[in-house]
């Protein structure tokens, strides 16, 4: 795993062999992703696999500023196979959503990991730190997931939750 902080830069139109993490910290900006043009501001993330093409056009007078975390295909398909022998696949074949919107808490969580990823990766540290961070990326993927499948209004998932409660559950 790499990781650096980018500021706004000139790239054109591009894919990687690699998969891309990236987050916005600050700024604005117009990201192109497999031809669909969005705005992106803080806290917009995006998981970009080799299928994808993407490349960031500056906004006029923004600053733009995130966070690329680059993760080796053969150590990301490592870590998906700890979930499910096809998690991997269906990734890459596009079946799961693979962008996201953060909370600072979220990037918070993120950024703990940062300085052990620029240990030397013989260091235990450095390998406990990127197998954490991507697993912690993948629940993001799975947890956004499931929201979209089960978009329940607050008062619903209270009650499900209520009923589902250990005391009221028959032996």
């Amino acid at each position: 795993i790499f990781t650096h902080i980018i500021e706004y830069e000139t790239v054109y139109m591009h894919k990687h062999e690699y998969i891309e993490f990236f987050y916005v910290f600050e700024g604005t900006c117009t990201h192109i992703l497999n031809g669909q043009r969005t705005q992106i501001h803080a806290g917009n993330a995006f998981l970009l696999t080799p299928n994808d093409t993407h490349r960031f056009i500056q906004t006029e007078k923004s600053d733009f500023l995130h966070r690329d975390i680059l993760i080796d295909l053969n150590f990301f398909k490592e870590t998906c196979d700890f979930f499910s022998p096809s998690f991997f696949d269906e990734i890459m074949r596009g079946e799961y959503h693979l962008q996201f919107n953060l909370s600072i808490e979220q990037m918070s969580r993120i950024e703990n990991f940062i300085p052990s990823l620029n240990l030397d990766p013989t260091n235990e540290n450095y390998h406990l730190s990127t197998k954490a961070l991507t697993t912690f990326l993948l629940n993001l993927v799975i947890e956004h997931s499931f929201q979209k499948m089960h978009n329940y209004p607050t008062w619903l998932t209270r009650l499900l939750s209520m009923l589902n409660a250990h005391e009221n559950l028959a032996v």
